[in-house]
């Protein structure tokens, strides 16, 4: 039983723990988006595109283990979270396409 209570107990710390850095993750993504805009005010398009790639990158390994967080509630909160996340980089995309036409 106490092998029992042990894994269980395993798995819920991997799941506290891929919760955590999906968190970060998105986190950091939101700081790249914010980044991509002050680049685009300073006029350093190169700039801005490479930090929003890696905003997309994030979003895309943030999708990928979305569907490993069991908790319901947790994975609408993340998933609702990062629907934000992509309007966000949607709208700079947009952005992107209005200055290089």
């Amino acid at each position: 039983m106490d092998k029992l209570r042990d894994f269980s107990e395993l798995q819920e710390a991997a799941e506290t723990n891929l919760v955590d850095f999906l968190h970060t993750d998105l986190g950091v993504c939101s700081t790249f988006a914010d980044l991509v805009r002050t680049e685009m005010q300073m006029g350093d398009g190169a700039a801005a595109q490479r930090v929003f790639a890696k905003a997309e990158q994030g979003y895309a390994s943030i999708a990928h283990f979305l569907p490993r967080i069991r908790r319901m509630e947790q994975r609408l909160e993340m998933q609702c979270k990062l629907a934000g996340l992509r309007i966000a980089l949607d709208s700079l995309q947009r952005e992107f396409s209005l200055h290089s036409s």
